[in-house]
Parts: C-alpha cells; structure tokens; sequence
C-alpha cells in the first residue's frame, strides 16, 4: 500500500462578474520508505473547466499538457517504467478527477497546483459561489475503500469589478474582509 497522503493546500478564489478563477495548490507527502505512487479523486465544483495543471521537480515548475484520456494514460505510465516525476490528471465524471503521481521520493513531497474557471451560479440579484476544501481521497483502483487525507489549509477570496462593498456570506465559516 503507498504511504503517499494529501498534506495540506492553499486555495485562491479571484471573483469577475459571473466567474471565479480557483488556484489550488497542494501538498502530498510520502510517507513511506520507498519511491511512493499516489492515486487520488479530487470533487470539482460543477461547471469547472481546467485552465493548466502545474507540479514542482527538483524545485522547478513544470506545466502540464492536455491529453485526451488515452494518450494521456499510456504517456504516464512510459514515464512510470522509466521512473521520471510525472502527474496525470484525468476527469473521472462531471464533478470528480483523479489526480496520480510517481515517484514521489521516501519522506518527500509532491507540490500540486490546479487552476480552474467556474461559472457562479445565479441566485436572483446575487451570483453565488459554492467553495469545498479539495479533501483528496487515496484510493488504489476504482471500487476499492477510500481513505481521507489530512486537510489543512488556506483560503482567500478576492471580489474584483466596480462594486466596492460586494455581500459576502458564509453558513459554515467566519470570515475577514
């Protein structure tokens, strides 16, 4: 079993209008005492289109390129035979993608970053955003348990446009503004 778990994330929402841009950026250790694989399923809000992916190696920024599903996995799985840094991010559903990475190194961490555009949903005079924290599940192959990963992290929002005093609001956290 990998050793390799969510560790924490940073989450930026940048509000336009009708759309917010998301930023995530992920930390996911391992644990273990060998090279680790994780395989992770990540919720998406509904009507998220992927922007760009972006992982760190050797304290690098590496971006991602879109693939479709095929190409995609046969590409990662060449890399994980020659046992390179890669990522593959794949739609598992509508509202769900699976996130897998190799090698992530003995006690070493695998730095992650989503961006995304979502449409708010209209609510009369209001546009609303609903925000989950990522909450990663590891899981080794479809239909198999799912064990939650550790969930810590930050989160900021910033409002842009011609409105100074935007209404904020939230049911479950307490907010600065």
């Amino acid at each position: 079993a990998s050793q390799v778990a969510f560790h924490s994330e940073q989450t930026s929402v940048v509000v336009e209008g009708a759309i917010a841009r998301i930023e995530h950026a992920m930390v996911f250790r391992n644990h273990g005492r060998g090279d680790g694989e994780g395989t992770f399923l990540l919720p998406m809000p509904k009507g998220a289109v992927f922007d760009s992916m972006e992982i760190i190696i050797d304290g690098k920024k590496v971006g991602a390129e879109v693939l479709d599903a095929k190409d995609a996995r046969e590409a990662y799985e060449a890399v994980v035979r020659a046992a390179r840094d890669p990522a593959l991010l794949e739609y598992v559903d509508a509202t769900t993608v699976r996130l897998r990475m190799f090698p992530v190194p003995p006690g070493g961490d695998f730095p992650v970053t989503l961006r995304y555009v979502v449409p708010l949903e209209e609510r009369g005079r209001f546009h609303e955003l609903a925000i989950e924290r990522m909450r990663p599940v590891a899981t080794t192959a479809p239909g198999e348990s799912r064990l939650p990963g550790a969930s810590k992290g930050d989160l900021e929002i910033r409002i842009m446009g011609r409105g100074s005093n935007p209404l904020l609001a939230s049911p479950t956290h307490k907010y600065q503004t």
